[in-house]
């Protein structure tokens, strides 16, 4: 056990050698006739060992799987993914914690399907039945939200009040965190399963640019680094091979789920830190954010290179898409969250935090919305209908701008009216007698 200890680097050598040595000497004096050797255990009893151990962790194994049958619930969303950085963890089914506002808690549930998403598990598609995926980041997941108060699940409830006799269906995929790119992957893996008539794509410009960089290692100037860390973690874990064995054991060795549950420790990560014969990992490190409000970046009055870098990578990943849709004969359209809701708050970041001939408010919007129409593809904008709203701020959580089950509702307003005047031709409903008003598209900067 002395010399083994050698193996780690909490313990210093010099102390597990005349430890080792010391205890060499006391076994050979307390055991006459004995040399040194013979104290040292055989080749062939630690092999004779291995069995024993095998069977007893298969035993253990199986005895944790009897007594938690289903399966045990993960300590996060996210695992390491080896195109898309990380991925949501299917099944995954937990209360978990957001900040409705500064320095308040909030509580919501999250559950997942076999494909990661917030939907029902892909089933058998009905005759005449119309479905409707809706692709997105964490305003499509609906973060902070229960599932049955998100824009998609509250949509699917609207069309099916108005038109009972079609057969409807909503689905959601959108996953918190991502940028294009990660929901075209996504796309491509949940539209076989689901087989939708028609995608519609939710984008939030001011953060998508700086998740488009993501792919390339880079991020905008002005960043959150809660998200830039989080992110650099799961790529560094995606490069080395302990974290890649620590994800199969997570995901697949139900005793080692409840042990690093049960303590919220990667067991298996510390062992190979402490180990010598495992190179040290290095450890994630940012550069320091510029001094200036990130969910402001992309309304920059002048861009700098990687802005315009993510920018031209978020309209290909939008563009592949569109046309992953159209060579399967599904329609496509999509919208964009605007930031901020309520022109106020720009207004009063602009006078008292920075110089306001920096910046060009809306910009994330307007040039989201031209890039829709100049694409051909057909949008709306809830900006005007946010702006509109008697009291903005209800529509989203102070501390983290994600949208309040008023923001869901007033959303999904803007969206039965797209979907009942404006797009698709075909859908079903389009022979509505009286659809509301339809809402102004965003106008041309």
């Amino acid at each position: 056990l002395c010399f083994a200890a050698l193996l780690f680097r909490s313990v210093p050598p010099y102390a597990a050698w005349s430890w080792g040595v010391v205890s060499l000497l006391i076994g050979h004096g307390l055991t006459p006739g004995k040399t040194l050797r013979d104290l040292l255990p055989a080749p062939r009893t630690i092999f004779a060992a291995l069995p024993i151990v095998i069977t007893t962790l298969v035993l253990v194994e199986v005895g944790v799987r009897v007594a938690f049958p289903v399966r045990f619930t993960p300590t996060g969303l996210g695992r390491i993914h080896p195109e898309n950085i990380w991925a949501p963890e299917p099944g995954f089914d937990a209360v978990v914690s957001f900040a409705p506002a500064p320095n308040e808690t909030g509580a919501f549930r999250v559950t997942l399907n076999s494909l990661g998403i917030r939907a029902e598990e892909p089933q058998p598609k009905l005759p005449g039945e119309y479905r409707i995926l809706f692709a997105g980041d964490s305003y499509t997941m609906g973060w902070g939200l229960e599932e049955e108060k998100t824009y998609a699940v509250l949509t699917e409830i609207e069309l099916r009040r108005r038109f009972p006799e079609h057969k409807i269906r909503i689905i959601n995929a959108g996953i918190a965190g991502y940028g294009p790119w990660q929901e075209f992957g996504v796309l491509q893996k949940v539209v076989p399963a689901y087989q939708p008539d028609l995608v519609i794509l939710q984008t939030f410009s001011a953060n998508d640019i700086n998740d488009s960089l993501a792919k390339l290692g880079k991020r905008m100037r002005a960043f959150l680094p809660e998200h830039e860390l989080m992110v650099n973690t799961f790529r560094l874990r995606n490069r080395h091979w302990p974290w890649r064995c620590e994800s199969w054991l997570f995901s697949h060795c139900r005793a080692y789920r409840v042990l690093r549950n049960s303590i919220n420790m990667p067991l298996f990560i510390k062992l190979c830190r402490e180990l010598r014969v495992v190179p040290a990992f290095p450890t994630p490190r940012l550069p320091e954010s510029e001094p200036r409000g990130w969910l402001y970046e992309v309304d920059l009055a002048q861009w700098y290179p990687e802005l315009q870098e993510g920018w031209e990578m978020m309209q290909a990943d939008i563009r592949a898409m569109r046309d992953y849709c159209a060579g399967r004969g599904i329609a496509f359209a999509a919208f964009n969250i605007p930031y901020p809701v309520d022109k106020g708050e720009a207004v009063r970041y602009l006078r008292h935090y920075t110089d306001p001939n920096e910046y060009a408010p809306d910009k994330n919007a307007r040039i989201t919305a031209n890039f829709f129409r100049r694409e051909g593809i057909p949008y709306f904008t809830p900006l005007q209908t946010f702006r509109e709203h008697p009291n903005p701020y209800s529509l989203v959580y102070h501390a983290d701008g994600h949208l309040t089950p008023e923001g869901a509702k007033v959303l999904t307003g803007d969206i039965v009216n797209f979907l009942l005047t404006k797009y698709p031709e075909n859908a079903p409903w389009r022979n509505h007698p009286s659809p509301p008003p339809s809402s102004s598209p965003i106008p041309n900067s």
